[in-house]
């Protein structure tokens, strides 16, 4: 595979997904998913996953504040979810800031894969998050002549612009 094959897959591991398929919450105009989801870390046979939740309004960034949720996460080869290959449960709550941290595992090397979250007990219970890409790595023993990688880390989306994830897509 070529360096942009491998380059754009794992790319998109670093970046939150814009794309809406999936997107619901669990009441009108509640902002359940304010961070999005991520994911990260490619190997040929697992990657991670990251959502925030937020349970409600008081539940800030390091508040320390709102009660716990149960989630449920589910990754598919097909972006509508036809074909679910991993799935599991996670809890977020206040001594975690309301994160998830998945490590999916099983998967196929080098395929994109669409993961989701979706809020099965708690304050947001029904709220689904934005759908997520991302891409394992290829096999140890592929032969790939190059691969190029992106890194990026946690920022506060809301305080600025981020033209460098455009640039550092392309």
């Amino acid at each position: 595979m070529g360096a942009a094959g491998i380059g754009a897959g794992a790319l998109a591991l670093g970046v939150p997904s814009a794309l809406p398929v999936g997107s619901a919450a669990a009441a009108p105009g509640k902002r359940v998913y304010v961070h999005g989801v991520a994911s990260g870390d490619p190997l040929p046979d697992g990657v991670i996953l990251w959502t925030r939740v937020t349970p409600s309004p008081d539940a800030t960034p390091g508040s320390g504040l709102g009660e716990g949720s149960t989630l449920a996460w589910e990754m598919s080869t097909d972006q509508g979810f036809g074909s679910i290959v991993a799935s599991g449960a996670a809890s977020a709550d206040a001594a975690r800031d309301h994160t998830v941290k998945v490590d999916a595992s099983g998967l196929a090397p080098r395929t994109t894969y669409w993961y989701r979250f979706r809020v099965t007990g708690g304050p947001a219970a029904g709220a689904v998050s934005p759908v997520g890409r991302t891409r394992t790595a290829p096999a140890t023993d592929a032969d790939v002549a190059t691969v190029k990688f992106g890194v990026a880390s946690c920022s506060n989306w809301e305080a600025g612009y981020f033209a460098a994830y455009r640039h550092l897509a392309k």
